[in-house]
This record gives C-alpha cells, sequence and structure tokens, in this order.
C-alpha cells in the first residue's frame, strides 16, 4: 500500500549517495572523500527511481550500474524484505494478468538478475562474448543488450521475494533467505489445509516443514 511503499522510499531517501564498495557509506569527521568508491551521487528526495538510475548509468560502467539503497544499505534492505513478506498472503497466489513493458529508452541501464528469457541464439552471444565475465553471465548480459541497442522487458504487476544481497556477508544473506522460504513455506501450507477443510478432505498426515 502506499503507507509500506512511503516507509521504503524515505529509507531510500535517507541513505548516502557514497559506496563502499557496494555498501553505502558517509564520509566521516576528517576522512578524505576518496573513502568512496562509486559516488557521490544525489539521492533523490522525496524519492525517484528514473532520477537515480540515470545519474548511476551515465556515471558507472557496465557490471556497476546496479547500485541502490536496497542493496547498500542493510536497513532497507530487511525493510524491503518485511513488506515484501507482508505481502504474500495478499498476492502470492493470486492471478493476475500482466502487460509487458519494453523499456526502449533504457530507464532502468542494469537488469540484476541471473535468470534470462532470451533465444538460444541470444544467449550464445553471451556465452561467446570475448568480455565474458567469469564470475557471473549477468555482468555479460547487460553489456550483450546494451551493444545490440536492445531494450529490457518487464512483466508488469508482476510480485516476487528478493530476499537480500550479498552486500553485508553470505550469513546474513543465508539468514534473510531462510527467513524468506520458511515465511512462504507456511503461507502455502495454511492455504493446503484451508482448502482442505473446505473441501471436506481429511487433513494431511505429514507435516511439512521447509528446511
Amino acid at each position: 500500500d502506499d503507507s509500506a511503499k512511503q516507509r521504503l522510499f524515505s529509507c531510500f531517501s535517507g541513505s548516502s549517495g557514497n559506496f563502499c564498495n557496494h555498501q553505502c557509506c558517509r564520509q566521516g569527521p576528517g576522512e578524505k572523500a576518496s573513502v568512496a568508491t562509486a559516488g557521490p551521487f544525489e539521492v533523490p528526495s522525496p524519492w525517484d527511481s528514473h532520477a537515480w538510475y540515470k545519474a548511476v548509468g551515465e556515471a558507472m560502467a557496465i557490471g556497476q550500474q546496479h547500485l541502490h539503497p536496497v542493496r547498500g544499505n542493510q536497513t532497507c534492505m530487511s525493510l524491503a524484505l518485511e513488506l515484501g513478506i507482508d505481502l504474500v498472503p495478499k498476492v502470492w497466489m493470486e492471478w493476475r494478468s500482466h502487460d509487458l513493458w519494453a523499456d526502449w529508452d533504457r530507464t532502468f541501464p542494469h537488469l540484476c538478475n541471473n535468470a534470462f528469457l532470451m533465444t538460444a541464439e541470444r544467449y550464445m552471444q553471451v556465452v561467446a562474448h570475448p568480455g565474458i565475465d567469469p564470475r557471473t553471465d549477468e555482468v555479460t548480459m547487460n553489456r550483450v543488450l546494451q551493444e545490440g541497442e536492445a531494450p529490457m522487458c518487464f512483466l508488469g504487476k508482476s510480485f516476487g521475494i528478493h530476499p537480500a544481497w550479498g552486500t553485508f556477508g553470505q550469513d546474513y544473506k543465508n539468514e534473510m533467505e531462510d527467513f524468506a522460504l520458511n515465511a512462504i513455506a507456511n503461507h502455502l501450507r495454511r492455504t493446503m489445509v484451508h482448502t482442505r477443510a473446505e473441501s471436506g478432505a481429511a487433513p494431511a498426515r505429514e507435516s511439512w516443514e521447509a528446511r
């Protein structure tokens, strides 16, 4: 809802425009400006995602255009997950139609994902690219899209949970992922019990617990 969105956007706007590696950081007393490895970027207030990504997209090379308070500020990262989990009972099982949005103007300069829907021929361009990043196909995928001037396409009104990035360590990331998995699994379990009760079916004998 609007109040939840405002809480999250206020967190974004209150973040630093400096990034030390991928973490938002602030220049302390007596520290040189070079303490930041990226930025400072002007943080829009009120939050404006288009203005933010325009600044980052123009300043950063491919592979670093994904800088954002939601991955650099631990408070914002936790809040985003909390608000997303709150929506699970309302929208996870809801059937809806989706519009396909083609971002020809590259409003969002970087696609942060390791799952791509494309033709095999297009993906071969990625894995055969002379500048392929050996760690992940994400960076090279974005490079191929930009070199070919191809749009990024998104499903409108889609819903998904991205629990955390590894910005604050793998232990924290694992903790957030376990939290999200258990929350979703528990919701599905309750939904199944409710559905079986309404249909008059006997309760399942086995207990189901997310591992």
